[in-house]
């Protein structure tokens, strides 16, 4: 519904044909392991020019590696995304969402962020670090606490 009014196309036949379609790729895959053969399998220079936005668990060593590999394939755009009220508000585009990578693409992509929830910012350093556990962690907690006194 909501990728609908960015003009997004389901007549697609896979994750290739999606990559020459797209701008901004959004890559929500069950781990690393899926993510890093969907782009193993695109030629190498397949994401020249375009953005690539990570929604994948997993530890800061597979992020790390994932981010070189995506540069490999020539995507020099890249931000690492963690939701961190899932799956409450995630339908609704209201869910906390913390980001990692270019603070300036995070800026520039701000827009198009808004419309999955809350864009949070973290910093440099790739997901999932000690600080983004205990952020998260502490969030959910401060929101779950205030929820339940009002």
């Amino acid at each position: 519904k909501i990728l609908s009014n960015f003009g997004v196309s389901l007549a697609i036949e896979g994750f290739g044909d999606a990559v020459k379609e797209s701008d901004v790729i959004f890559l929500v895959v069950l781990d690393y392991k899926v993510a890093t053969e969907w782009v193993s399998s695109l030629d190498h220079e397949a994401l020249i020019g375009r953005t690539v936005i990570q929604f994948t668990t997993g530890c800061a060593t597979e992020a790390r590696a994932f981010k070189a590999l995506v540069g490999s394939h020539g995507g020099s755009d890249y931000l690492d995304g963690a939701i961190a009220d899932y799956p409450a508000g995630v339908e609704e585009a209201r869910a906390l969402i913390h980001y990692s990578g270019s603070s300036a693409l995070f800026e520039k992509l701000k827009p198009l962020l808004l419309s999955f929830g809350a864009p949070n910012f973290v910093g440099k350093a790739s997901f999932p670090s000690p600080q983004h556990r205990f952020l998260s962690l502490s969030l959910s907690l401060s929101l779950s606490l205030s929820l339940s006194l009002s």
